[in-house]
């Protein structure tokens, strides 16, 4: 890249290291970052100068993750409860917890019970995406109202994950299509009520594709 070129932040963020050699190369930068992770980045740095210790919720290999811990010092990362139990959290120091922004809700409040019950110097942050909760809510009574249910989106997304783990939990005959070709008509037999869902990033076309690609199957 060169003095001037257009980069664009896409929503998970980046990292404080990439931050800072895109600042170096004097490039134009636009900062797409979803509000929430910035939220949580912020308030971060302000626990770190508060005295906190800082704990945090979520997959360490995923992007928003990677890019909200580098700002981060100190920092211990968990993905469920029983990591959290093996952390060292001493009764005698205060600490910050902020979570991955898709996280799943039920997760959240299982670790936030435990940590009110023996860690009450553990400061709780909640940022996990309003819309985030809502589709997981969502998905759970659809689960339950349907005879099969398909989640739509990429395999590599966080919240579509979450997703697919929600619905399937519920009702064994969950689907997980990233395209319309992953169909196959044969899951549709007997199956009269069909539930969709999709990750916040599915695109509206492959959506609509599927739908019609159910109908067309239904209605023959």
């Amino acid at each position: 890249m060169k003095k001037g070129d257009i980069v664009v932040i896409r929503a998970h963020g980046i990292t404080k290291e990439i931050q800072r050699k895109l600042e170096e190369k004097d490039l134009e930068l636009y900062d797409a970052t979803c509000v929430f992770v910035s939220q949580i980045k912020w308030k971060i740095l302000w626990a770190m100068e508060q005295g906190y210790e800082i704990l945090f919720l979520g997959d360490k290999n995923h992007p928003e993750v990677k890019g909200i811990t580098s700002y981060a010092e100190n920092i211990q990362i968990f993905s469920d409860l029983e990591e959290l139990k093996a952390a060292e959290i001493r009764k005698d120091r205060r600490y910050f917890l902020s979570t991955q922004t898709t996280l799943h809700q039920k997760k959240f409040l299982e670790i936030k019970r435990y940590l009110e019950e023996f860690h009450p110097n553990v400061y709780i942050f909640n940022k996990i995406c309003g819309a985030t909760q809502e589709r997981q809510r969502a998905t759970e009574i659809l689960a339950k109202e349907v005879d099969i249910v398909f989640v739509l989106g990429g395999k590599k997304s966080s919240n579509t994950k979450k997703l697919y783990e929600i619905s399937k939990s519920i009702n064994p005959n969950t689907y997980f299509l990233e395209r319309e070709e992953d169909l196959e008509e044969a899951c549709l037999q007997g199956k009269h009520k069909i539930g969709l869902t999709a990750g916040a990033s599915t695109p509206e076309e492959i959506i609509r594709n599927i739908e019609n690609k159910i109908r067309g199957i239904l209605d023959a």
